[in-house]
């Protein structure tokens, strides 16, 4: 019976550190322990008249940025740069058939460019560059509290004391209601 109590609590106390922890801690601990990253993905992009990339920078919530800077480049050097308009939109022209990175931010893609008529059927017409960062719904909140960002209420570095009170706190409720139940 006790055995079971001990589990009971510390499943409680576990679950309940989970869910303050920030997603950039969740992020670095299934990069950890997979030891294994996503690999790049080529796109395959049809260049439009006059050698042109067109695409989009968008948020995580698919809106489009604006005065957002998109930096193409192929190998260390920069060949164009533009700014996206109210929608996130851009378009680059004057580019030759090869392999650029496109980038914007935390946004980039890797792009094998085609002129229109050796494009694979395949080749998109435009390219999508959203951030590269681990959404998590309802924490935010959470992380600024524990760590601070410029809120009164941050608890800097006496955050992990306050994940373990909270798990203390978890497990005393969860092996009560436990006896309340026997």
């Amino acid at each position: 019976m006790r055995l079971k109590q001990f589990i009971t609590g510390a499943a409680v106390a576990l679950s309940t550190f989970g869910l303050l922890l920030p997603p950039e801690a969740i992020a670095h601990a299934a990069d950890a322990v997979s030891g294994v990253r996503q690999a790049a993905v080529t796109i395959d992009l049809a260049l439009g008249q006059g050698g042109t990339i067109r695409g989009q920078v968008v948020n995580q919530d698919a809106i489009g940025k604006a005065d957002t800077i998109v930096s193409i480049r192929q190998g260390d050097r920069e060949v164009a740069r533009t700014v996206t308009d109210d929608s996130g939109a851009f378009a680059v022209t004057g580019l030759k058939s090869g392999v650029y990175v496109v980038a914007s931010g935390k946004s980039a893609a890797l792009v094998r460019a085609w002129n229109s008529n050796a494009a694979p059927p395949s080749a998109a017409e435009g390219i999508l560059l959203v951030p590269n960062e681990l959404t998590v719904r309802g924490q935010e909140r959470v992380h600024d509290l524990l760590h601070g960002n410029g809120h009164h209420l941050g608890l800097g570095k006496h955050g992990i004391g306050a994940l373990l009170v909270v798990g203390v706190i978890g497990t005393i409720i969860a092996l009560s209601i436990d006896d309340d139940a026997s």
